[in-house]
């Protein structure tokens, strides 16, 4: 549909139709007044004397002629005022269906500048405008995404290429270290690849599909004693969990998700003294879980986007751990998804992450 199509719909038909009912309306409101005054008017004189009956008969008419004239302007103001105030308030709903084409046509319109704002009308246009900007931000994420994907996947496929073809054509020869180089290079790919199906999964999560359930948070936390044993003792580190006992009615699998990602980057990014802590407590409506490690505090500028899909506050440091910045985006989203928030709290010499859940009856 052509803009000029697209005008006619709401200037042509649609303000023609709304202009007419309008004037209709007026037009009897004033027929049926001007009447009443006719009416009341010639039965008042009749009721003063007796009076002759050509001096009645020049009144009604007189009167009748009179009315008719101001009831005639009164209808026709009525009817530009009408048009007048009908073409403003369309101008608007013009615009906004013009910009919808273009959104149709795979385009960002130009924000819409309502002349008031605190009108119906206004509301509609700044709510176009809200849903605008958040098409255009998906829109740039993911193509920020597709690139990110794309650069993330090409980097070890290239490294294993490259192995293959060197040992195929006998610059060098295969061992130990070369089978383990091409093994964790494919483990990279593989555990990127499972971020993003654990992403996928999260993305599609509604409240028909995730099912929850009862859950001792204490006993939930101390797991991390034994899932991260090996990994914990390899580094020299300890582990100290300090948590207010509670029966929590949540999702098992997020909470279990967002803790082991969590103590996993405490130990991936443990530099300093002192034991990783996992405390938990109730505050308000809300219980608290919170995972420390010591470790350089993140910088203010990254701070905004540390949850960010791909997003690498030190890209060499991660190539070194194998951290492809999915984990924090995946224990951002499963956090919502639970109906809390998780968040990243500087406590030097520390980085603290919170992770907030609604506290909720079955």
């Amino acid at each position: 549909m052509s803009k000029r199509k697209a005008l006619s719909v709401l200037s042509g038909s649609f303000l023609w139709r709304l202009t007419f009912v309008n004037i209709a309306v007026m037009a009897v409101a004033l027929t049926v007044s001007s009447y009443t005054i006719y009416n009341t008017a010639c039965m008042l004189v009749e009721h003063l004397g007796p009076s002759e009956a050509h001096r009645n008969e020049f009144f009604n008419a007189t009167l009748f002629q009179y009315l008719f004239i101001i009831t005639s302007i009164g209808i026709i103001i009525s009817s530009l005022l009408q048009m007048h105030f009908t073409r403003r308030i369309a101008g608007p709903i013009n615009d906004l269906i013009e910009a919808m084409e273009m959104v149709k046509r795979g385009l960002y319109p130009a924000k819409l500048q309502p002349k008031r704002e605190n009108d119906e009308i206004g509301q509609l246009l700044l709510q176009f405008n809200a849903l605008m900007e958040q098409l255009e931000s998906n829109e740039q994420e993911r193509k920020k995404l597709t690139t990110d994907l794309s650069h993330e996947i090409r980097t070890p496929l290239t490294n294993i290429a490259g192995y293959l073809k060197a040992m195929e054509s006998g610059v060098i020869e295969g061992d130990v270290a070369i089978y383990r180089s091409l093994i964790e290079e494919t483990e990279r790919v593989t555990k990127m690849v499972e971020q993003l199906d654990d992403l996928t999964a999260i993305d599609h999560l509604s409240n028909d599909t995730m099912t929850r359930e009862r859950l001792d948070i204490q006993q939930e936390v101390e797991k991390m004693y034994t899932l991260f044993q090996v990994s914990l003792t390899k580094n020299d580190i300890a582990l100290h969990i300090d948590v207010e006992p509670m029966e929590l009615y949540t999702l098992k699998e997020g909470l279990h998700h967002i803790l082991t990602n969590l103590v996993d980057n405490a130990i991936q990014y443990y530099d300093g003294v002192g034991p990783i802590t996992i405390t938990g407590k109730r505050v308000d409506t809300q219980y608290v879980l919170a995972v420390s490690g010591p470790g350089p505090v993140i910088k203010e500028e990254h701070r905004a986007q540390l949850f960010n899909r791909f997003y690498r506050v030190d890209a060499s440091r991660n190539d070194e751990t194998g951290g492809r910045g999915l984990g924090l985006a995946i224990a951002k989203e499963m956090s919502r998804k639970m109906g809390g928030d998780l968040q990243y709290v500087p406590t030097e010499p520390t980085n603290t992450f919170e992770l907030r859940i609604p506290i909720e009856t079955k």
